[in-house]
């Protein structure tokens, strides 16, 4: 599907009373569990947008490694 005319938007985060921490600085084996979700999706859109609730030290101007 042709994504180059929509925004890829990630909500990445809150205030984690459920969870408990924040799920975007969490691990899952050897990666973020934020650098799953952007893996997948980083290549179907032109522009992706990541909100959070914190300053997330992620940048990335072209596709994802």
């Amino acid at each position: 599907m042709d994504h180059s005319n929509i925004l890829g938007v990630v909500l990445a985060g809150g205030k984690s009373q459920r969870f408990g921490e924040d799920k975007c600085q969490v691990k899952l084996g050897d990666k973020l569990l934020i650098d799953y979700i952007l893996s997948e999706i980083i290549d179907e859109f032109k522009e992706v947008l990541l909100i959070s609730i914190i300053k997330l030290n992620i940048i990335i101007q072209t596709k994802y490694h």
